[in-house]
């Protein structure tokens, strides 16, 4: 969240608040796609907000709701990859 003042013209001063809305989402998947998807994350600019490593691989990820439909869109194209929504913030 951003806020900041600007001088109003005649009621004194004004907050601005800038929220940046994101979607939540799980990926599950096998660790033989772990390039692939990080290849993803690094080149969208996902956050990446918790991790869990193994022979099945768990992450979970914020996006910008802007991009989510193009990002969700790459993850669809690996194969034994699963999205599951969780919430927007």
């Amino acid at each position: 969240m951003h806020i900041s003042q600007l001088p109003g013209k005649q009621s004194g001063n004004a907050t601005i608040i800038t929220c940046i809305v994101k979607e939540v989402y799980q990926l599950d998947y096998d660790y033989i796609l772990m390039n692939e998807v990080m290849k993803i994350v690094k080149e969208e600019g996902v956050e990446v907000l918790k991790t869990e490593f193994g022979m099945k691989c768990v992450m979970q990820i914020a996006i910008r709701k802007q991009h989510a439909d193009k990002v969700c869109t790459r993850f669809h194209r690996l194969s034994s990859l699963k999205t599951n929504y969780l919430r927007t913030t």
